[in-house]
């Protein structure tokens, strides 16, 4: 599918949040320096070498991003075959990341819909039935980044492996997911979820 320019201008701008729980802040400044002057392919180039060079996991549906960009790009003048040359280096490079299925639409319900649950022990009862009447009203992308800002705002321990099934709830949803690398790591552990109820509880308008 060949991308509009406004498309490929928005999608992407939108690469240093969707990538930034993979990527350092030095990472990050060196992909805005070709993203802040629109060279679209130096910045793809140097996000898949950044994401090589961390052996940073992509799901399916990045490599299908990725896969997107090439061919958008691939409809640009090349009388000599140069672009062409750099656009097959490209997809090599990509193809060699670790690769992650993303979620079913399925798969992604059943997740989502199960996040209320998994942190009940962890978040003050007010805002676990505020979560919860997302849940019911099937508003995925808000209950998504609302349990994330939530995670945040209230610092609570959260496990790899939970971080890493958000990370995919995120995927499945188009979500950015740099918020993912603040949010508290480590294993949950007994009176988490009194100490979260003794803390001021934050609504949904104190979240940013």
């Amino acid at each position: 599918m060949v991308l509009s320019e406004d498309e490929v201008c928005l999608r992407m701008s939108a690469l240093p949040a969707r990538f930034g729980d993979r990527l350092t802040r030095e990472d990050l400044e060196d992909l805005d320096r070709f993203l802040d002057v629109g060279e679209w392919l130096i910045a793809l180039q140097t996000l898949v070498g950044l994401l090589r060079q961390r052996q940073a996991p992509i799901t399916s549906r990045e490599l299908a991003e990725f896969g997107r960009f090439r061919e958008t790009f691939a409809q640009a003048p090349d009388p000599r075959g140069y672009l062409a040359r750099q656009l097959r280096v490209l997809r090599d490079r990509a193809d060699s990341l670790p690769l992650i299925p993303s979620l079913t639409e399925q798969e992604m319900v059943e997740r989502v819909s199960a996040l209320p649950e998994t942190y009940a022990d962890r978040l003050p009862e007010r805002t676990l039935d505020w979560l919860t009447g997302l849940r019911d009203e099937k508003e995925w992308e808000h209950l998504a980044e609302s349990m994330v800002s939530m995670l945040r705002a209230y610092q609570v321990p959260v496990t790899a492996r939970e971080r890493d099934r958000l990370a995919m709830v995120l995927d499945a949803l188009n979500l950015p997911r740099e918020d993912l690398s603040r949010l508290n790591g480590g294993t949950t552990g007994p009176n988490v979820a009194d100490k979260a109820n003794e803390a001021l509880e934050v609504t949904p308008a104190e979240v940013g």
